[in-house]
């Protein structure tokens, strides 16, 4: 008989891969910013020398460290531009947590969702930078170090709230099955996104139109996966979809599988993550062989990328999330 059933690697829990993110964030950043504040520093030193010995001198030895001194600002601000795309990039995987936070895991534990306006609570203010702002390129330093409390606040502020979810989350694996938390095709090198969820340009119909779900690039046959147990709820073709299969989850959520080859469930049938429900084709409104992943809450279309996390790591993740936001075309 064969084994419709996807076997998935070891997972990782959210709050490890929280964990994982905050340890590894704060230890890059904090030791970014010690290196950043001993260039200024040091470059500070260096200036002060140069007044004191100005006078004892030459001209072509002046010249020689205004040069140097150019060469180590220019340096410097290099340094500077390195740290803050790799801050903004955090901050960015953060919201992303902190979206999956509250309006995932809270709501499926019966937790009540926090309000934006706490998790931003004491991040105003000045005034703790103001002594900053007389150090040699006292801006940089000032910004640097208010956004990097910002971002470790933000962060300790979600480890809390993880800790609270997985309390509440014991005796609730039926519920927690019931999220769609997989890729729906195997995506090992998470290079198979074509196109990412939001405003896209449409391939067919020539114009920019709302791309409700993601595009798995994949040759015709690779195999479909349902991403959380639940029932089917309806098998065939439907505009636009071609071949389609729609599940039911419960608690609100429902998953759709567009342009398949193959259809290997049938309505009212009970599923499992993990198990085959079909094959990747070219069926429908399509410019190639690929799988167009929808997944709907309370009737609402939702960006899937924010789902998953039981078969990735951060680094996928984020793998992930930078190919979904490369095309600007989609594929259906």
């Amino acid at each position: 008989m064969e084994n419709n059933t996807f076997k998935l690697e070891p997972t990782l829990k959210t709050s490890t891969i929280v964990h994982s993110i905050l340890k590894k964030t704060n230890r890059n950043i904090i030791l970014a910013v010690f290196f950043l504040l001993v260039a200024m520093l040091s470059g500070s030193f260096t200036a002060y020398l140069i007044v004191e010995k100005d006078s004892a001198s030459t001209e072509e030895t002046l010249l020689v460290k205004l040069k140097q001194n150019k060469k180590d600002l220019k340096l410097l601000q290099s340094e500077y531009n390195k740290l803050s795309a790799k801050m903004k990039e955090a901050g960015k995987i953060l919201a992303t947590i902190e979206e999956k936070d509250a309006k995932i895991y809270r709501n499926v534990y019966g937790l009540e969702e926090i309000p934006e306006e706490v998790r931003m609570a004491g991040f105003g203010g000045t005034d703790r930078y103001s002594d900053l702002l007389s150090l040699p390129n006292g801006e940089y330093v000032a910004e640097t170090a208010k956004s990097m409390d910002v971002l470790v606040k933000r962060l300790e502020f979600q480890a809390k709230s993880l800790a609270e979810i997985k309390a509440a989350s014991n005796g609730k694996e039926k519920e927690f099955a019931s999220i769609p938390a997989i890729q729906p095709i195997a995506n090992k090198h998470m290079s198979r996104v074509a196109s990412g969820f939001g405003m896209r340009f449409h391939p067919i119909l020539k114009i920019k139109k709302m791309h409700k779900g993601l595009d798995f690039a994949a040759p015709t046959g690779t195999p479909i996966y349902a991403t959380a147990d639940g029932r089917v709820e309806k098998t065939g073709s439907e505009n636009g979809y071609g071949n389609m299969v729609k599940i039911n989850h419960g608690n609100g959520y429902e998953t759709l599988y567009g342009h398949m080859s193959k259809i290997k469930v049938k309505p009212g049938q009970r599923v499992k993550r993990g198990e085959i429900i079909g094959n990747v084709g070219n069926t429908g409104m399509s410019t190639g062989s690929h799988l167009h992943y929808e997944i709907h809450k309370n009737g609402e279309v939702i960006n899937p990328l924010t789902y998953f996390y039981k078969d990735i790591s951060p680094d996928e993740f984020v793998k992930l999330y930078e190919e979904s936001q490369k095309m600007s075309v989609s594929l259906d």
